[in-house]
């Protein structure tokens, strides 16, 4: 597989006066015996009132998208058994209509994450954006009590941790090639070409890379 970075970041341009974004992480499922999970559920179910009473722009997606093994291929039915029914359109109407961004985590890796990528064109919801292993988001607000009612820059920042490590789909190091230099020199240019415009700057990845924790 090549890794091809896009070109210009998605530019999403905010009509609210309130800029609200969503995060959840390790919420596909509980260790394969479970499509979905009853915590992923109630945090979808708080999402879901917090979208009735207040703009969201996006629900971020952090990784461990489906335990244990992530998915086979782009028509797995873990697609539409964990992600279409924990964020499911009908009992959770108002995040209906909300991007969620994707990275993948540890278990992801395990099978098929170019598949998570390719999902993105033929998710029925419309929902699942996940085109790059890393990529970038930019936001823009605007709010009468903030910075004189100037419009606000919101850069995201999209790693993948896994590709840091050199961890491989499939768990075969002989899938594809080390991207792991080459994914560090495209955060630090990212960073870079956003520190000047960026009025807030978020970087998004499964976990901490380095930590005194197993993982």
């Amino acid at each position: 597989f090549i890794f091809a970075r896009p070109n210009q970041p998605k530019q999403i341009i905010s009509n609210n006066n309130e800029f609200n974004l969503l995060f959840i992480g390790d919420w596909g499922g509980i260790n394969g015996h479970f499509k979905h999970s009853g915590y992923a559920w109630g945090v979808a179910r708080s999402m879901n009132n917090y979208a009735s009473l207040h703009p969201v722009e996006s629900i971020f997606l952090m990784g461990d998208n489906f335990y244990d093994y992530g998915v086979q291929n782009v028509t797995d039915p873990r697609f539409e058994d964990t992600f279409q029914k924990t964020f499911s359109v009908d009992d959770l109407p108002h995040l209906a209509n909300i991007q969620m961004p994707i990275t993948s985590g540890n278990h992801d890796y395990h099978q098929n994450v170019t598949a998570q990528i390719e999902y993105t064109k033929i998710d029925p919801t419309k929902r699942w954006y996940y085109p790059d292993f890393w990529y970038t988001l930019n936001y823009k607000f605007s709010n009468p009590s903030i910075n004189f009612g100037q419009e606000i820059n919101v850069d995201v920042v999209m790693i993948d941790t896994q590709a840091l490590l050199n961890e491989h789909q499939f768990d075969d190091p002989n899938y594809g090639e080390d991207v792991s230099e080459q994914h560090l020199n495209w955060i630090e240019e990212s960073l870079k070409e956003m520190s000047g415009t960026s009025d807030y700057l978020f970087v998004v990845g499964h976990y901490p890379m380095y930590s005194v924790s197993y993982h």
